[in-house]
């Protein structure tokens, strides 16, 4: 009777370990993914900043070309 009883803690406690080391690893995952994404979108906005100063840049210099 001990013993069944000690053996279905332990599968119990099993049990809970494993869904904490799923736990665990899920949140190592999303800030994994959430720092890829946060770089992504400062290179993109950095990229379209630089695209609309070189556009400004051009249409200032097609500006002063034409006078």
């Amino acid at each position: 009777m001990l013993i069944e009883k000690l053996q279905e803690q332990l599968s119990e406690f099993d049990k809970k370990i494993k869904l904490n080391v799923r736990l665990v690893q899920r949140k190592e995952r999303l800030a994994y993914v959430t720092v890829n994404l946060t770089n992504i979108i400062e290179v993109i906005f950095l990229s379209l900043l630089i695209l609309k100063l070189l556009l400004v840049t051009s249409l200032d210099l097609n500006n002063t070309a034409e006078k």
